[in-house]
């Protein structure tokens, strides 16, 4: 039961972010075009559109910080909570550590990947 609640949880967290990426930027919200604009035909506005390979790596890396905080959020938790409860057995208490450690060094990672890739465009401007 623990298992399902935590999936089901994960999956919300993974789910939300983009569905609030896809809501319409419209004044009218769902409910199609208020007022003259033909631009706003009640159709969700193209996300993925890019002008170059920059703005591809920016939006994937943009895109995996903002899922990333709360995955990183919720594990932390996770490891606190396995800590909290090992009650004196070392390897709970470890498993606990290592969730903790390695939640922090994926994010540090996709934190380090956002300064790589302004490094690299720097370097071919």
């Amino acid at each position: 039961m623990e298992k399902i609640i935590k999936v089901s949880a994960l999956a919300v967290l993974l789910i939300l972010p983009i569905l609030s990426l896809a809501a319409p930027a419209a004044e009218g919200g769902f409910g199609g075009s208020t007022g003259t604009d033909s631009n706003h035909s009640g159709k969700l506005p193209n996300l993925l559109r890019v002008d170059s390979a920059e703005d591809l790596i920016n939006k994937i890396i943009d895109g995996l910080l903002l899922l990333a905080a709360p995955i990183v959020t919720i594990m932390v938790l996770v490891g606190a909570y396995q800590i909290m409860f090992a009650g004196g057995n070392s390897e709970k208490w470890q498993t606990g550590k290592k969730t903790i450690i390695y939640a922090v060094v994926g994010y540090a990672i996709i934190l380090i990947s956002k300064g790589v890739a302004l490094i690299i465009q720097d370097f071919f401007r």
